[in-house]
């Protein structure tokens, strides 16, 4: 349940996030400027060490303005959309994802990545595109069955950098970096590491590539050790997993002895070398940003790591921190890294370097051990070490951020259900929203402050914009329009929904395809896991499938969600099915009032934190004729032992099981099994290690036993985040057979054993 997800490729089809429409009011105006001018570090100096003592807070303790929007304009009733298809499981499987823009150096053009899913053979080919940031056609860069990725520019603008699935080399396997001119020609392999590499960064005088590896720590960064090691596991017939400490699987896979370590690849003599020696993980294990970067002179490189001395601490405690290591010359020695952020003990990751070399920036939280606490942003002058709280008052999380030049960065933040884009102003701290980018979730910029971004809302599919500096947003891409043409993409109304204790919480609504007015559908309610995070007005399949066979789609942000204020955040820790529960219910009484929905047909669903809460429900008084629980928690101290960050589970629930049992208990559905009534779909992944898949089986177990009715999915090869085209169209089948059983639904037009070819 880390903060940092964000999805992989195609995976945009299943969850993104959009624009806003919700005015975002200051309370008092902005502080004056409060900054002091300072020196910037001569080329190649060292950054300098931290000086002692807090960090002194720059800009205002109050948000900002919302940003202006971006809106999908359609009304959810209109009747003409009922001409159009309703979307089905192979309808959702036309729609191609865009991603990854990244602005050329001199600002006149944008790469991107096109992903086109096919639900026939499970597979998605994924392409490098270019398109002139002022518009014009789209252009295919690389033609690969498979998957090229991760796009980068060189920086004179000629050639890019991208992550590539095609072989070749003499131990080739895995991902690979490639390098090819932008105006055409062959692509050249430029690593062979055993395993793949990835999250590269190139230099900015293009001269090295730092990238990310697994290896063998006795390997010593030799690519011909590590693959004989490799091959010698893979030769001996006898197979165990072997570890003396916590941290011994990851997210979807055991870790075997393997550390992720960060290799600098000098271009011109192809030597690589390891950076970041030693029995740990540099950059910290993440799902997000890659957790390195150069300085500008290319003589540092920062990266994030938990070097925790005692390897059982680094399961406990989420104390990632920023270490900054020499960029190694022909023949010298490898430095050893310095850390700068060691006076903190919770979480420090994703460096940034401003363009001129005198800051370097990064994300920060305040609390040990708390993954949900607000992110904020920290800079460092590396001339003298004093350190600054970047805009300490800015209400939600600092997510994805930018150096647009030496004194502006650009930042996307959560907000009532969408993603704006800010910037913030080091000689001030002054946070502004930018006018324009209401919803940005993956963005780029140039130095001139124009930015390429991704858009999307709940019946929209991910389509590229451009901002011009100054000007209005530009879409430069229309690869989905066919399909929005053709099938009835259904868009979100919004509610605030009244609670009895007081409280409002934002709801998003999708009526069903053909809805007419005065007639009462089933309704299927969505709860969002993490459990910090928020639903947002997104393009993703299950708010567009289930609406296409005939139920009205609710997703609400209770307690817990983030977007709006770390303390609505914060309410939910150790509070697992209290006012969250409460939250819910209000909700759903609300809506089962209105003509639109049938009060005696409606479901409750959700993923991870979402289904361990429709667990809780499921023990609790609700008016739900059936539940559908994936991946979700269904024993509270069995998670904990068989979970992989333990400082979610200390944090969130409040100690250890032995040391406070009460408080696995308070919220514990298996205790309450007594209390089962109505049939569930239990669905789960095999190789999920964040919650275990014997959760889902325990379920299930229980509810036979019980004589309920119940389906059990398992998905064998895959963890918390199923495959996006050879397991989520089974997840989606399975929903909507099992909500035509007993909502009544439209059955999906290839029922689910079939998927599996029985």
């Amino acid at each position: 349940m880390p903060h940092k997800y964000r999805a992989f490729l195609w995976f945009a089809l299943v969850g993104v996030v959009a624009c806003d429409r919700t005015p975002y009011q200051p309370e008092i105006p902005p502080c004056p400027p409060c900054a002091t001018a300072a020196p910037t570090p001569a080329p190649g100096a060292r950054t300098a060490d931290p000086a002692a003592g807090p960090a002194a807070s720059l800009g205002p303790k109050t948000p900002p303005p919302a940003p202006a929007t971006l809106v999908d304009p359609r009304d959810p009733e209109a009747p003409e959309d009922a001409r159009r298809a309703p979307v089905t499981v192979e309808a959702l499987y036309e729609v191609r994802a865009v991603g990854s823009p990244r602005v050329s150096p001199d600002g006149r053009t944008v790469l991107f990545t096109l992903s086109t899913p096919d639900l026939k053979t499970g597979k998605t080919d994924t392409e490098l595109w270019r398109v002139p940031f002022e518009g014009g056609a789209p252009a295919r860069l690389t033609r690969h069955e498979g998957a090229d990725f991760s796009p980068l520019w060189a920086p004179d603008g000629r050639s890019f950098f991208f992550l590539s699935t095609r072989q070749g080399g003499a131990h080739s396997g895995g991902v690979q970096l490639w390098r090819m001119p932008l105006d055409g020609g062959d692509p050249e392999r430029l690593t062979d590491w055993p395993g793949g590499v990835e999250a590269p960064v190139v230099s900015p005088a293009g001269t090295h590539v730092a990238f990310v590896a697994e290896i063998f720590p006795e390997a010593g960064g030799d690519p011909a050790r590590q693959k004989a090691l490799e091959e010698a596991r893979q030769k001996t017939p006898h197979r165990a997993h072997v570890d003396d400490h916590l941290f011994y699987r990851r997210w979807d896979h055991w870790r075997d002895g393997l550390r992720r370590h960060v290799f600098v690849l000098e271009l011109a003599s192809g030597r690589i070398t390891d950076v970041t020696p030693g029995d740990f993980d540099a950059p910290a294990f993440t799902l997000g940003e890659p957790g390195l970067a150069f300085s500008p002179d290319g003589k540092e490189l920062a990266f994030e790591s938990n070097r925790d001395p005692d390897p059982d601490a680094r399961a406990v405690r989420n104390n990632t921190d920023i270490f900054v290591v020499d960029v190694p010359v022909p023949g010298g020695p490898v430095g050893a890294p310095r850390n700068l952020t060691a006076s903190n003990a919770g979480f420090d990751g994703t460096p940034a370097y401003s363009p001129d070399g005198r800051w370097l920036a990064w994300r920060t939280q305040a609390t040990a051990g708390y993954e949900a606490d607000r992110f904020t942003l920290r800079l460092l002058d590396r001339a003298t070490g004093a350190v600054t709280d970047l805009a300490p008052g800015f209400p939600e999380w600092v997510e994805e951020f930018r150096w647009v030049d030496a004194g502006r960065i650009l930042f996307v933040a959560p907000v009532k259900g969408r993603f704006p884009l800010f910037s913030v102003t080091v000689a001030d701290g002054v946070v502004t929203p930018v006018a324009g980018a209401s919803h940005v979730r993956q963005f780029d910029a140039a130095a001139s402050g124009a930015v390429a971004f991704t858009h999307t809302t709940t019946g929209r599919p991910t389509e590229l914009h451009a901002l011009p500096s100054g000007g209005a947003p530009v879409r430069l891409t229309g690869f989905n329009d066919a399909v929005v043409a053709k099938y009835d993409f259904r868009p979100a109304r919004e509610l605030w929904i009244d609670t009895p204790d007081g409280k409002r919480i934002h709801t998003f609504v999708v009526l069903p395809h053909g809805y007419r007015k005065g007639v009462k559908y089933p309704l299927v309610l969505n709860v969002h896991g993490g459990p910090q995070m928020q639903w947002s007005d997104s393009f993703r399949g299950d708010w567009q499938v289930y609406p296409g066979a005939g139920a009205v789609v609710a997703f609400p942000n209770p307690h817990g969600s983030t977007g709006y204020g770390q303390a609505f955040t914060a309410a939910i820790s150790r509070d697992w099915g209290g006012q969250v529960y409460r939250d819910v219910m209000a909700v759903t009484d609300f809506l089962s009032k209105q003509d639109y929905v049938d009060a005696s047909r409606m479901a409750l669903m959700g993923w991870s934190y979402g289904g361990y809460f429709v667990n809780w429900v499921a023990v609790q008084p609700h008016p739900f004729v059936t539940l559908a629980s994936m991946m979700g928690i269904w024993d509270l101290a069995s998670f904990y032992g068989t979970t992989e960050e333990l400082w979610f589970p200390e944090w969130d629930l409040g100690g250890t099981p032995w040391e406070n049992p009460a408080a696995y208990e308070k919220f514990n559905p298996a205790s309450r099994a007594a209390n089962l009534k109505v049939p569930m779909l239990v669905l789960t992944g095999e190789k999920d290690y964040r919650i275990a898949y014997t959760q889902s089986l325990h379920l299930f177990t229980t509810l036979r036993r019980r004589s309920i009715p119940a389906r059990l999915v398992v998905l064998p090869d895959d963890g918390h985040w199923p495959h996006p085209v050879r397991s989520m169209p089974l997840y989606y089948t399975a929903h909507l057979e099992w909500f035509a059983t007993y909502l009544k639904t439209a059955t999906p037009g290839t029922p689910l054993l079939k998927r599996l070819g029985r």
